[in-house]
């Protein structure tokens, strides 16, 4: 875990709380409901909520585009700014 990464998670009713803002780490295809885009490396994207279990995060693409994804495939496409 980077000290960026350190700095933003606090833990709140047992769990880790992830909001913030994140950079992609490469070029990828994302999905926001129906819709399908590529996601250049260096894009950011806000975590808006954390799922009750953790497992799932709400997260802002940007304007009204907004998608829950798990947190493991978060994890491995998106670092701490």
């Amino acid at each position: 875990m980077s000290k960026s990464e350190f700095k933003r998670i606090n833990i709140q009713n047992g769990r880790p709380m992830m909001e913030g803002t994140y950079r992609a780490k490469y070029t990828h295809y994302g999905n926001c409901g129906g819709t399908v885009f590529t996601m250049p490396k260096g894009a950011t994207v806000d975590v808006e909520k954390v799922s009750t279990d953790g497992k799932d995060l709400l997260v802002r693409y940007g304007g009204r585009d907004i998608d829950w994804m798990g947190k493991s495939k978060f994890d491995k496409r998106y670092e701490a700014v």
